[in-house]
């Protein structure tokens, strides 16, 4: 899990390279103020059907500095989000790694094989394979807002993403399908196929 907690500069070029291929998705994937004024500018009609506040300011046409402004309001939701999603899979993992350590130190396994199936024999009591879910999505989305909100003007909160588009973007959290996850709680220590 790659943690992105500090600032980045986010280069449009992929949100401009989906834009020319007739993608919305683009617009979402730029976070600088000129060259996302200068999109909605190119293409006006995908730019009307993105539910992002930050897009529908540009298309008004308004100062860069304000549309910076907002961009830097919506950036502060996605790094709080991402924040809080460290710590909720880090608290997860937090009592697996404890007990591993505590394993490897107490009986010391010289044979990879049965180092590693000892192993994920203690993963499959320890570890939630779901640490997003369990926390609860309403209440992950609640605390990153909430965090967020800390210290920014409230005429600022309308740019951050409503709920639907964060949980959207977790579409991309990667999650165990159904079949791997009854053989991760329930037995097999094989890798599903194409790992």
């Amino acid at each position: 899990m790659r943690r992105v907690d500090q600032q980045v500069e986010h280069s449009p070029l992929l949100g401009v390279r989906l834009l020319r291929q007739g993608d919305a998705a683009g617009l979402w994937n730029i976070f600088d103020a000129p060259a996302l004024l200068q999109a909605v500018s190119l293409r006006p009609d995908l730019a009307a059907h993105v539910s992002r506040p930050a897009v529908q300011l540009a298309l008004q046409g308004c100062a860069e500095d304000a549309l910076s402004a907002a961009l830097e309001a919506e950036r502060r939701m996605w790094v709080s989000l991402d924040r809080l999603r460290f710590r909720i899979f880090s608290d997860a993992n937090r009592a697996y790694s404890v007990k591993a350590r505590a394993w490897l130190e107490a009986a010391p396994v010289h044979n990879l094989r049965e180092q590693h199936a000892g192993l994920v024999e203690l993963a499959k009591t320890e570890l939630d394979p779901f640490p997003l879910q369990s926390y609860g999505l309403p209440r992950w989305l609640a605390d990153s807002r909430r965090s967020a909100s800390i210290g920014l003007d409230p005429g600022y909160l309308r740019f951050f993403p409503c709920d639907e588009q964060l949980l959207q973007s977790t579409a991309a959290v990667p999650t165990l399908p159904s079949s791997t996850s009854a053989d991760f709680r329930g037995g097999s220590s094989q890798a599903p196929e194409g790992l």
